[in-house]
């Protein structure tokens, strides 16, 4: 298994009741799963996915995927992991800001079934950041994950084992929920007393 590790450091310059309610409702169930890893991902560039969890895993499948974070201040260390049963595959990460500007770029390739390449990053501020995972692989089907894991400056959701929200305001409001089936379920807001999700 091939290891390569490196720093740099990047400096920028830097309603009512009823809908408070909703608003708190989708951020719990959004968070709910923030201790797993995320495999959620975007292929728009113009719609990225919050990077939610510290660690983010996907299939070694040629396309690009976009993410935006918050990371800062302080130094984010990225370890990006090949697990693969064939060989010949590429995965490149680069960081943006909010105006485009390149903060870093780094990518793992290996010949043999494992890599790993860890990249360190130092930011003076809090701040945006847009990134792009670009995989590339050779033959189809192509049998192989790839990991990118997070540690130090990076800002989460806050996630609790167990979260409520309680005196809900409903004012005749119906809450509906679309499963992943297809089927929708609507919830009337003034039966309800308190909300928990658990993970």
């Amino acid at each position: 298994m091939y290891t390569e590790t490196k720093s740099k450091v990047y400096s920028s310059l830097g309603v009512g009741r009823l809908s408070k309610t909703f608003a708190g409702l989708f951020m719990l169930i959004a968070i709910a799963g923030s201790a797993r890893a995320q495999n959620r991902e975007s292929t728009d560039m113009d719609r990225p996915v919050r990077v939610t969890t510290n660690e983010v895993t996907g299939p070694i499948r040629t396309r690009e995927i976009f993410y935006t974070l918050v990371a800062g201040p302080g130094e984010l260390t990225m370890t990006l992991d090949l697990m693969q049963e064939n060989t010949g595959a590429t995965v490149a990460v680069t960081l943006h800001d909010k105006d485009a500007k390149q903060i870093d770029s780094f990518y793992a390739w290996s010949l043999t079934h494992n890599a790993r390449q860890v990249e360190r990053v130092s930011f003076t501020r809090r701040q945006q950041v847009f990134m792009t995972i670009a995989i590339t692989n050779a033959g189809d089907p192509y049998r192989g994950t790839f990991r990118l894991r997070f540690a130090g400056a990076l800002e989460l959701p806050q996630a609790a084992t167990a979260t409520s929200v309680t005196g809900v305001a409903s004012n005749g409001a119906t809450m509906r929920i679309t499963m992943k089936d297809g089927s929708v379920q609507d919830i009337d807001l003034s039966r309800v007393q308190r909300v928990i999700i658990i993970p």
